[in-house]
Formats: C-alpha cells, sequence, structure tokens
C-alpha cells in the first residue's frame, strides 16, 4: 500500500508539474497571440509568427516530459530540431559543438528548467542581437557540465537601456539556474554574447 501510495503521489505531483508549465509558458504565450489578434494589432504573417511560436512552446514541454533519463545531449538536439528551421529562416547560422556526458540528474525531472533557459538565450539573440551565428557547446569540467550558447552579434553594456530591457529575462534565467543546482554566467561585448551554464554532473559509470 505504501508503494502504491508513493506512486500515487509522484503521479499527482508531475501532473501539477506539467499543468503549471502549460498555464506558464503555453498559456502566456496563448494569451498574448490572442490579444494581438483581438486588437487587430498584427497582420498575417505576424500572426502566423506567433503561432508557430506556441506551437513550438507546446512541443519541447512535451519533449522535456518525454525525455526523464538526464541526457543532456538528447535535450538540446530536440530543441534543435524543434526550432532549426526559425534560427535559419531568421539567417542563423547553427555550430553545433555537443558532445556526450554522463546523464545529468536534475535534469530527470526538471529538463523543462533546462529548455527555459536556452529558449529565453535564443529569444533574447533573435530579437536584440543581430547576429548571424550561434553556437551550441557541452563539455564536462570536473564535477560539472558547462553548457555554453554563444553568438556573434552586436552584444549588450550591463549600464545601457538594452540590457535594463534584457534584466528580467536574465534574472529569470539565473533563477532557473539555482533551481537545478546550477550557476549561470553571461558575458557581452561588442563581439556577442556568452551564456554559461553550469549543471552539477553525474557518475561517469
Amino acid at each position: 500500500r505504501l508503494r502504491v501510495a508513493e506512486r500515487e503521489q509522484s503521479s499527482i505531483e508531475e501532473r501539477s508539474r506539467l499543468l503549471r508549465e502549460m498555464h506558464d509558458g503555453l498559456g502566456g504565450k496563448l494569451m498574448t497571440t490572442l490579444r494581438a489578434l483581438e486588437h487587430g494589432a498584427v497582420g498575417n504573417q505576424a500572426a502566423a509568427e506567433l503561432v508557430r511560436d506556441c506551437i513550438d512552446e507546446l512541443r519541447l514541454t512535451v519533449d522535456a516530459y518525454d525525455q526523464t533519463d538526464g541526457d543532456l545531449a538528447g535535450l538540446l538536439a530536440n530543441l534543435r530540431y524543434r526550432l532549426g528551421d526559425r534560427l535559419r529562416a531568421a539567417g542563423l547560422e547553427v555550430a553545433w559543438r555537443v558532445s556526450d556526458t554522463p546523464p545529468v540528474p536534475v535534469l530527470k525531472d526538471n529538463g523543462r528548467e533546462l529548455m527555459r533557459i536556452i529558449q529565453e538565450a535564443l529569444n533574447n539573440i533573435l530579437k536584440h542581437a543581430n547576429a548571424t551565428q550561434v553556437i551550441f557547446e557541452t563539455a564536462r569540467e570536473i564535477d560539472h557540465i558547462r553548457v555554453s550558447l554563444v553568438d556573434n552579434g552586436q552584444g549588450f553594456i550591463a549600464s545601457s537601456a538594452g540590457a535594463a530591457a534584457k534584466g528580467q529575462g536574465l534574472s529569470d534565467m539565473r533563477l532557473r539556474a539555482e533551481k537545478l543546482g546550477g550557476r549561470l554566467i553571461v558575458e557581452s561585448d561588442a563581439a556577442g554574447t556568452a551564456m554559461h551554464l553550469w549543471l552539477p554532473a553525474g557518475s561517469n559509470k
């Protein structure tokens, strides 16, 4: 009876996490799209892009919950597949330097947090950077796995208005990194912006 109760509790918690993600992620995007359409604030092309963004959000959420083995490369590969067309349409060349790494235990139940961090970084690149290339890279560093996202855009200065506009997004990214037991650093200059995320590594076994 105890084992059954534990499985039921785990199932309830999983459903609650999924519902929160759907509400906060997809729900928010759908409301933004609905308001824009109701007020005639967007044309057909922009409306199609908003709907496409909602579809990507739904697919990435499902992908993250489907993958529960802590496979970092698998999670990133799903993201690359889902967002590849959008990145190419924006004129971004993607350099893929993702190597095999040990399973990352914190991603087994929290893969969506990583996806959110990467999505926010990519949104910043697409909206503000005027970049032509973005590099995805992973590496094992002693007891951590480093995930890096580097672009060759115009960068931003910490005291600028542009940086202030990104402030909330960066703050959310850091909070999500902390939830994963990790650490996030964003470096930016005239040559581009680099996001580095360190996650606690699992065993090599």
